[in-house]
């Protein structure tokens, strides 16, 4: 497809500006425009994705254009007016369709619907709720890592309360096709792993967990920290039986070398977490006694001599990520945990040092 035969007439008569934009509240359509691409800029802070588009997404993009063209019975990309530079305009939705036209060597035009909001609230919402429509060729709803990033940045940026039913409340708004169910099982992944309920409480991520990793020179995914000088791993402990597995492999992979982990509790309770944190510690003896049972009837041997050896058995647990952030007086208004822990909260001695 060249860019002389943009059609902005018939894209205004196969996909009605007004009709579109009247499901999504707090959103007004200006106007319907051709300019050059260059005149939009794409920032990074407005991506609605988990991650930039990637290679898949935007390939199948390209095939679309290259196949179809411009499909003018669904809508262009959204812009809005750059509030410092009354020239150029800031893309609000289409990020990978802009990725994919990068592509096309001669792509100097596109079409853009201009709009304005409501509120902030109208304009954060807005950037998901269009990906949750079949609104281009091909359309890819957002995956629940980014609607979990939805209501965090929301939050984050004081648009919605922390509230349950808030958060409840903006799913139903930006991710209708998701339902009920899901949206309580994307709340309880926010709470487990991005919002304590607890002021005090830090919640982890596994992509959180293993940036402190790499801060701290902290073993993760077995032998993937290259500032590490041991092998382990720093993730959530929903499975031990993957733990003891994936670290049995890459102890045997390296000559027995020992294997280190280091957890956090998910759903952390201020007056619970030492007990959380025991309660993780007792499973983790618990697949170490199975094991040795395991052993002992597979090779016939008595399991108090199989016992006598473990000291040597090589996964060695390696403190707790720090989740209790009140500030305590004798630390200068720092959070009392702010490095690896015991049960107790603690500083722990790093044993893979």
């Amino acid at each position: 497809m060249t860019q002389t035969n943009i059609d902005l007439a018939r894209s205004l008569r196969e996909c009605d500006p007004q009709k579109y934009y009247s499901q999504f509240e707090g959103v007004t359509f200006e106007k319907r425009v051709r300019i050059k691409r260059n005149l939009v800029t794409w920032r990074f802070i407005d991506q609605p994705r988990e991650e930039d588009s990637d290679d898949k997404r935007v390939g199948l993009l390209y095939k679309s254009y290259t196949e179809h063209g411009i499909v003018y019975s669904k809508p262009p990309q959204a812009i809005i007016r750059d509030p410092d530079n009354k020239e150029r305009f800031i893309g609000k939705s289409g990020f990978g369709r802009n990725d994919a036209q990068d592509l096309f060597d001669d792509w100097e035009y596109m079409i853009y619907d201009i709009l304005t909001f409501k509120d902030n609230l109208a304009e954060e919402a807005f950037k998901y709720t269009s990906n949750d429509t079949v609104d281009h060729l091909p359309a890819e709803p957002n995956s629940e890592t980014s609607l979990v990033k939805a209501v965090v940045n929301a939050i984050n940026k004081g648009i919605i309360f922390k509230e349950d039913d808030a958060i409840l409340n903006y799913l139903m708004r930006i991710a209708k096709s998701k339902g009920v169910k899901r949206h309580n099982v994307i709340l309880e992944k926010i709470r487990d792993e991005e919002i304590s309920y607890h002021a005090t409480m830090k919640s982890w991520s596994s992509k959180k967990a293993e940036k402190f990793a790499k801060a701290n020179g902290l073993p993760y995914k077995g032998d993937k920290n290259a500032n590490a000088t041991s092998l382990g791993y720093c993730s959530k402990t929903s499975s031990y039986k993957t733990i003891f597995w994936d670290s049995m492999k890459k102890s045997v992979e390296y000559a027995g070398k020992p294997v280190f982990f280091t957890t956090w509790v998910s759903g952390a309770t201020p007056s619970l977490l030492q007990q959380q944190r025991t309660g993780i510690l007792k499973k983790y003896d618990g697949m170490i006694d199975t094991l040795e049972n395991f052993v002992s009837q597979w090779l016939d041997i008595p399991k108090d001599k199989i016992k006598e050896k473990r000291n040597r058995f090589p996964i060695k647990f390696n403190g707790f990520l720090p989740q209790d952030t009140e500030e305590r007086p004798e630390k200068n208004g720092e959070p009392k945990e702010d490095t690896l822990v015991d049960t107790k909260g603690k500083a722990w001695k790093r044993l893979d040092k």
